[in-house]
């Protein structure tokens, strides 16, 4: 038991948690929706392709926590208002999903004009969601993180 809250408690764990806790709540239906009406493929191409990418997203969860961590600095650093923070964690999820999201898509062999079609739908959803990120990953540290092992 006292190695599981170790692990719990480590920061890559948590970090991963808020991310996989964030693709949860940002990622329902309507992702899934405009996902196969745009990029038309079979069911069994869709499955494929969001395992490849949530693989990909997920093994990195650390690198996003870094980038978040970094615009935080940078964007906090004359304020620590509540919405330059909520743009931060915006910009950051942005920078790091985005990228690997096109990357999936290429290498399932996505037509390039239906991947740059549902790349930017999935970009406006980070921009309308991203600052959920930012909450659940403060969240995640603050339960996980600050727990008590026995």
């Amino acid at each position: 038991m006292k190695k599981l809250k170790l692990f719990l408690k480590s920061k890559i764990t948590t970090d991963t948690i808020a991310l996989v806790i964030f693709s949860i709540c940002a990622s329902g239906g309507l992702t899934i929706l405009y996902e196969l009406l745009i990029i038309d493929m079979t069911k069994g191409q869709w499955l494929v392709f969001r395992v490849l990418y949530n693989i990909l997203k997920f093994s990195g969860a650390y690198f996003c926590v870094k980038i978040t961590d970094w615009m935080r600095l940078r964007i906090l650093k004359t304020s620590q208002n509540r919405f330059h923070k909520a743009i931060a964690d915006t910009i950051s999820i942005s920078i790091y999903q985005i990228p690997l999201y096109i990357m999936s898509g290429l290498i399932m062999g996505i037509n390039i004009i239906q991947l740059l079609i549902v790349s930017s739908i999935y970009l406006v959803d980070n921009m309308i969601l991203g600052w959920l990120y930012g909450v659940i990953l403060d969240w995640t540290r603050k339960k996980l993180q600050n727990s008590t092992v026995y």
